[in-house]
């Protein structure tokens, strides 16, 4: 279920960090109030991708759960991923890569 995004806690605007599920290949699979986040999930040919939105801030996390290379995490930002960063991670999350991609151990 979505979050109702009440007052005092209410989204980034939706015009500059679209909806997730709207940009083609998302699938909204659930969200947390308390940690104010939406969660997505997307198939693609490297493995299952899994997208953490904190929308509040137009924080996102990217985990692609890879076959071989195990669970590699994008970290974004909120204050300094600008709109334009989230929608090209949110069109390509594997293509767009940058120094934040890391390996967790």
């Amino acid at each position: 279920m979505k979050p109702s995004y009440a007052p005092p806690y209410t989204r980034v605007p939706e015009r500059l960090y679209p909806d997730p599920s709207s940009s083609g290949g998302w699938k909204f699979t659930g969200s947390s109030e308390k940690e104010k986040a939406e969660f997505y999930d997307m198939e693609s040919d490297r493995g299952l991708v899994q997208l953490n939105f904190y929308y509040t801030s137009g924080t996102i996390k990217v985990v692609l759960m890879h076959d071989v290379d195990g669970e590699v995490q994008l970290f974004k930002k909120g204050r300094s991923l600008l709109p334009d960063i989230y929608k090209l991670v949110l069109q390509d999350p594997i293509t767009y890569t940058d120094t934040k991609y890391r390996r967790r151990s």
